[in-house]
Formats: structure tokens, sequence, C-alpha cells
């Protein structure tokens, strides 16, 4: 977990990396999922003020490029950047 906490959070794809990190790592007993996904909307709007509609991710594919992102980033990476269904929203997030 040290590493995973000194990695850089000042771009995009730098928390998205750090995002696949902390779902590997698994700090949790339960509730790794959800954990994650709130820390992820909080670094994202935290550091560059967006965040993520979770009502347009489709559970299964966002599922799927997860798991293909353990070895590589980016999957997830592609999933939140494909421009239909918009999935990143830019200003206030509730």
């Amino acid at each position: 977990m040290a590493q995973i906490e000194v990695m850089p959070e000042n771009s995009f794809d730098d928390i998205l990396r750090k995002y696949v990190e902390m779902n590997v790592a698994h700090p949790f007993m339960e509730g790794n999922g959800r954990s994650t996904r709130i820390w992820l909307d909080l670094i994202l709007k935290k550091n560059l003020r967006l965040c993520v509609d979770w009502s347009k991710v489709d559970k299964r594919e966002y599922l799927s490029a997860m798991q293909r992102s353990v070895s590589d980033v980016q999957p997830i990476k592609t999933y939140f950047k494909v421009p239909s269904p918009i999935r990143l929203i830019a200003g206030t997030c509730l």
C-alpha cells in the first residue's frame, strides 16, 4: 500500500493507474469495488474537477476493462475516454 500511496495523481492517466493498483491490492475484507469507485470519484473531483457518471457505465464492460487492466492499464483508460456515452462530467459533481 505504501507504494500505491506515493503514486502521482496529477493527470487522468496517473489517477487511473493508481485506481487499478488500488483495485488489485484489495485493501479491505469487503466492499473493495465500492470503496475504490468512491476513491476514484474523490480523486478525480479534487485533482481534475471531473467525476464519473456511473449511471452511464455498463457494469459488464467496466468490469471486463478492469480485469484486463491488471496487467495493462490501457483497457480502463480507453473505457473511460470513449466519448459515447460520455462517462466523465466536467465541473461540479454531486
